[in-house]
């Protein structure tokens, strides 16, 4: 399987066309009954389907085909004959395309299935960008253990270890040099291991980090990083007894980390929102900004659903213009406004924040951005910017 940023990035290229198969699965077998939900899930949705479109519909073979791939995909996964420790499955299928992928992710999705001209893409972005990348650090004077984590759960792992000099009853060297010579050795193995996350964090681009250790080690190992890590570290822990103990408590530590950020960007998002600089709030305003490509990024309330429009002429989103686009007065097609903007997020390199029901961005539909530039003094065509951009500082 492909890494899943990359996955969903290739998804959402994929042009209007042949029908699609999307299915999303809540895979943990936590009873003996989840296999027959799971199961029966499927054989549902796929009967309604084959009962939607007429035997004789152009499409409709392709679609039978697609879920008889699915069909057998489903009876692997049920039987764990394949992805035994999965938890969240989505798979892509159509066989007139020669199209299937799929997807494991940490968290479980809530059971669905669509078929439409296009893979149904929302429930995989948001489960991608809900946990951030992560590096996990277990340090001690002679070894360094590194784990990385992401929304499909651990991805790599990487250690080292190095002995550390032990001084003989012969005497040869005194105790103040010796313990000298030792104290270099750990700092060569901190140094070591610093310089190995950075190298994977450079080549992320993103992720906390999470240390564990003795506070002293841990204290020591920070300041071999350079500035930039350091500002990334978000909790330093002591080390845990098995591998199970430092994944949970490193949950535990971003999940913190995971909710004050929430807080702090939606509180900024009304801030600059209300004042018409930096960002927006509504939906209305924050089409706006995404037809102009200018959303740094999207929040979006659990709750938020809203149908609107997509033009097939300037390809701008309303929520308003059933009979024509509202800025070219082109035709215009009904769609998903969660999953239009989301896929554009992807498209456009903006982020992601899905925060929970009844918070304060509900009072505006559930939805704002911040702006990759500012809006304030400049007036804007509905359609596109005319005027001078201003950065944001």
């Amino acid at each position: 399987m492909a890494d899943l940023r990359s996955l969903i990035s290739a998804l959402v290229k994929v042009p209007d066309g042949p029908p699609i198969v999307t299915l999303y699965l809540d895979a943990r077998w936590k009873d003996e009954h989840q296999r027959d939900r799971v199961r029966l899930f499927f054989h549902d949705r796929a009967r309604e389907a084959r009962g939607i479109f007429d035997v004789a519909a152009p499409e409709a073979q392709g679609i039978r085909q697609s879920l008889d791939r699915v069909q057998r995909f489903v009876d692997g996964l049920v039987n764990q004959d394949i992805h035994p420790d999965a938890r969240g499955v989505m798979v892509v299928a159509s066989e007139p395309r020669a199209l299937f992928e799929e997807a494991l992710v940490e968290d479980p999705f809530e059971p669905a299935m669509f078929i439409d001209s296009k893979p149904r893409l929302a429930p995989l972005i948001e489960a991608a960008f809900l946990v951030k990348p992560a590096y996990l650090v277990e340090v001690d004077a002679r070894s360094a253990l590194i784990l990385e984590l992401g929304a499909e759960g651990m991805i790599d792992e990487h250690s080292l270890e190095r002995e550390v000099p032990s001084r003989h009853k012969q005497g040869g060297w005194s105790a103040p040099r010796f313990a000298r010579h030792v104290k270099e050795h750990i700092r060569m193995v901190w140094n070591e291991a610093a310089k190995l996350l950075v190298d994977f964090v450079r080549q992320d681009g993103s992720g906390a980090i999470v240390l564990f250790g003795q506070e002293p080690n841990l204290r020591a190992f920070s300041r071999e990083l350079p500035p930039e890590l350091q500002g990334r570290i978000v909790a330093m822990r002591p080390a845990p007894r098995d591998r199970r103990a430092l994944l949970a408590s490193a949950r535990e530590a971003l999940e913190e980390e995971r909710i004050a950020h929430e807080f702090a960007v939606v509180h900024r998002i009304l801030r600059q929102g209300l004042a018409d600089r930096s960002g927006t709030v509504g939906l209305d305003d924050t089409l706006l900004a995404m037809n102009e490509r200018r959303v740094r990024l999207l929040a979006v309330s659990r709750r938020f659903q809203a149908r609107g429009y997509r033009c097939e002429r300037c390809d701008a989103l309303s929520a308003a213009g059933a009979t024509a686009c509202v800025f070219c007065d082109g035709p215009t097609t009904i769609v998903n406004l969660r999953e239009e903007l989301l896929r554009r997020c992807v498209a456009q390199g903006a982020e992601v924040l899905v925060t929970p029901e009844s918070g304060p961005l509900d009072a505006y539909r559930g939805i704002g951005a911040l702006l990759r530039h500012l809006t304030g003094e400049e007036r804007q065509h509905p359609a596109g910017s005319t005027g001078v951009e201003t950065r944001a500082p």
